[in-house]
């Protein structure tokens, strides 16, 4: 049997053309995901600078000045200062260490990465931000369920 002929041949050309579709369609798919995007932001410039101005006011306006109180505020005195006690405060700036992400279901390496990168490091963080912020700082593919994500991440 030639070598034109062989079924191994054709088996591997068909491989190669799947491929090569499938990357095709991952390319024309990330194209248009770049081309929504860039015309919503330059729909939201549109947006603004459609906008009036403000109307100019007339040069022979003129405006009183301005007078200053004569009292300044006095700072409040020791008894009038209300001690908070044992309220959690929630802190904006990086914990002093970092939960591993990956032990929610469904974070790999690469999306912990990616989240740290975006400063979401803790469980708290994750149970705070919603599922369109998470998909967009991890930059997560359509299967990924930043759903789950922040339901795990209350239960820790």
């Amino acid at each position: 049997m030639s070598k034109i002929l062989s079924p191994k041949a054709w088996y591997l050309v068909a491989i190669g053309a799947a491929a090569l579709m499938a990357d095709g369609a991952r390319r024309l798919i990330k194209k248009r995901r770049q081309a929504a995007e860039s015309s919503l932001a330059t729909n939201k410039a549109a947006t603004i600078s459609l906008t009036p101005a403000a109307p100019a006011k007339p040069a022979s306006v003129r405006m009183p000045p301005v007078q200053q109180p004569m009292n300044r505020p006095v700072p409040p005195t020791q008894e009038e200062i209300i001690p908070i006690v044992d309220t959690p405060v929630a802190s904006t700036s990086q914990p002093s260490e970092p939960d591993d992400l990956t032990a929610i279901n469904g974070i790999g390496p690469a999306y912990a990465r990616r989240l740290a990168e975006g400063g979401i490091t803790t469980f708290a963080a994750v149970a705070a931000s919603t599922p369109e912020h998470l998909r967009q700082v991890a930059r997560a593919t359509a299967m990924a369920k930043p759903e789950e994500w922040i339901a795990q991440a209350r239960m820790k």
